[in-house]
């Protein structure tokens, strides 16, 4: 792997956590638990042993954390986005608008990277490819050059909704959660030993970060008929 770029793996884990922590120039992330249905009936010894338990636990938003500081819980958007740039966001359920028709997309194979362009920049490099798996509108499926508006549409909504989630990441909960530093350490360790201290309440907030999305629409999925032109 080059030492100026990196894949990032799974936050999910308490091993995880904790080396985050020890982790020069990097910040730990820790998933909330959600109890879905009702938490008296969870306890019960008929639910433990149901093959389809009423109650269940699940992993919800991200926690963001500055060295065992809490610092903020993300919102669902947030969490997804953060998920997306750590490349551990494989399976994403995509909603957005086109021509004022409401558009779902999925995508079961996106792969980001990240490069440190320069002790002040980086690059952030997101590829897959998906589907369009619903619409609410009439849209000319059959046109390649209709999916390739819908195609642009999607990757431009994206690309805003995560420069918009690492704009209060830096700004906001001031926590390199990427690990932006760490890879500066790595580069430059001189250069990092003079900004360590002011890193994430002052350096991060001026540090560049260019996104490139390009996923494309591999088909329409079993669409073959919008709900318009079902309801006729």
């Amino acid at each position: 792997t080059n030492k100026n770029s990196r894949s990032f793996g799974d936050t999910s884990s308490y091993s995880n956590f904790i080396g985050r922590i020890l982790e020069t120039g990097y910040e730990p992330l820790m998933p909330t638990i959600k109890i879905n249905g009702n938490p008296k009936e969870g306890s019960k010894q008929t639910n433990l042993e149901s093959s389809e338990p009423k109650t269940y636990l699940s992993l919800g938003e991200l926690a963001i954390y500055r060295g065992d500081k809490l610092i903020k819980t993300t919102n669902k958007k947030e969490s997804e986005m953060i998920r997306i740039i750590n490349n551990e966001e494989k399976e994403l359920i995509y909603n957005t608008k086109y021509k004022k028709n409401n558009i779902t997309f999925f995508s079961n194979n996106l792969k980001t990277t990240i490069k440190l362009t320069s002790n002040n920049s980086a690059e952030i490099n997101i590829t897959g490819n998906g589907t369009i798996y619903e619409i609410n509108g009439k849209i000319n499926l059959n046109s390649t050059k209709e999916i390739k508006k819908i195609e642009k549409k999607w990757n431009k909504d994206l690309k805003k909704d995560l420069k918009k989630t690492i704009k209060n990441i830096k700004e906001i909960y001031q926590s390199d959660i990427f690990g932006f530093g760490n890879m500066i350490y790595k580069k430059n360790p001189n250069k990092w030993k003079n900004i360590k201290n002011k890193w994430n309440k002052h350096y991060f907030k001026k540090f560049k970060i260019k996104i490139n999305t390009n996923i494309t629409i591999s088909s329409a999925g079993s669409l073959t008929k919008t709900f318009e032109e079902e309801k006729k």
